[in-house]
């Protein structure tokens, strides 16, 4: 027994809008990512230090407990070691990093941390 095929319900025009508003916003994304990857050089400005997560040891830096030169030093981190980076803050002597390195948290002097993203 043959079944009979139906006819599909007619597509409103609300909904073709509301589809081509989607691609476009989704072509407008894809751009934007595009250009965010050709842009993805070394980051090393306080406002890229916001939007990075993973940051690199310049050179040979004291890990410590506050944002000051007179704040106990939690470890040494040698040049190349990566850090994660939680925010940004003005402390004693400039701008500071707050980092989470191998399970612990403190901060590290702005100009010893560069930027991946």
């Amino acid at each position: 027994m043959a079944r009979k095929k139906k006819n599909p319900e007619p597509v409103s025009e609300e909904i073709l809008e509301e589809a081509a508003s989607e691609q476009e916003n989704t072509e407008e994304t894809v751009e934007a990512e595009a250009e965010a990857a050709e842009n993805s050089e070394t980051c090393e400005s306080a406002a890229d230090a916001e939007n990075a997560t993973v940051g690199v040891v310049a050179s040979a830096v004291n890990f410590r407990t506050g944002a000051s030169f007179n704040k106990a030093v939690i470890a040494e981190l040698k040049q190349g070691a990566h850090v994660k980076v939680t925010s940004t803050e003005q402390g004693e002597n400039g701008v500071w990093y707050k980092c989470e390195y191998q399970g612990k948290t403190g901060y590290i002097k702005a100009t010893g941390i560069k930027f991946e993203q």
